[in-house]
């Protein structure tokens, strides 16, 4: 089920693509990997990383006012 605070899968691909690189807790898979299942994932404890520095098939998924404050700024 998604979190209606975090940004969608797609928003997450489109905020990657503008550069988003802010690390976060939460973060998508777009497939199976022997590590984790495909879909919205977190970090335990808090942690954060930037999950956009890993393989193209992970994506950083930011709250919602995280992303609109870094689309805002990199303007």
């Amino acid at each position: 089920m998604q979190n209606p605070l975090i940004v969608s899968l797609e928003e997450a691909k489109e905020l990657k693509s503008k550069g988003f690189n802010l690390p976060t807790e939460h973060y998508y898979l777009d497939r199976e990997v022997p590590y984790g299942s495909s879909g919205l994932n977190k970090l335990d404890y808090g942690q954060k990383l930037n999950h956009n520095d890993y393989d193209d098939y992970i994506y950083s998924a930011p709250t919602k006012e995280v992303a609109l404050k870094f689309l805002e700024e990199s303007k």
